[in-house]
Parts: C-alpha cells; sequence; structure tokens
C-alpha cells in the first residue's frame, strides 16, 4: 500500500504564519495522530534553520519526531542519491 507524503518546505516559517501556540500545537497533534496513531500518512518538515529543531522541543513533540541532517551532499553522493 502507498502512504501519502505530506511535505513542508522552509518549515521553520510556520511560527511565524501561525501566531497561536495553541493552534500550532492542534496542528502538530493532528500530524501525530494521523501518523504515529492512525498510519495514514509521513509529515517531512524540511528547513535550512537549525533552530526549528529547538521550537520544535519547546513544544514537546521532539519525542515522536525523527531528525535526519542532509549536509552540502558531494557531484559523486548527489550522482549516487
Amino acid at each position: 500500500k502507498k502512504m501519502p507524503v505530506i511535505f513542508f518546505d522552509e518549515a521553520h516559517k510556520l511560527p511565524a504564519l501561525i501566531q497561536s501556540t495553541d493552534t500550532m500545537k492542534c496542528l502538530l497533534d493532528s500530524m501525530l495522530v494521523l501518523t504515529k496513531q492512525d498510519r495514514l500518512c509521513h509529515v517531512i518538515h524540511a528547513t535550512s534553520d537549525p533552530f526549528y529543531q529547538t521550537w520544535l522541543r519547546q513544544l514537546n513533540v521532539m519525542q515522536h519526531c525523527k531528525i535526519i541532517t542532509i549536509g552540502d551532499c558531494s557531484k559523486a553522493e548527489t550522482r549516487s542519491f
């Protein structure tokens, strides 16, 4: 079974777009239900901001996250990917 993926590029801009902490927490909790409990999709937050992880930690969602750091790939790594 193919599972849909929801991809947020520039995810570090979410706090500026959604001013209310309660609203943002509700959105993240909804993603948690969709991904972990119901297993209906995957959600990926992509960002170049290293402080986004700190912000997620403040909302107590880091225990449900898997952090993957991708650095600048070499030309050979890019081709193999």
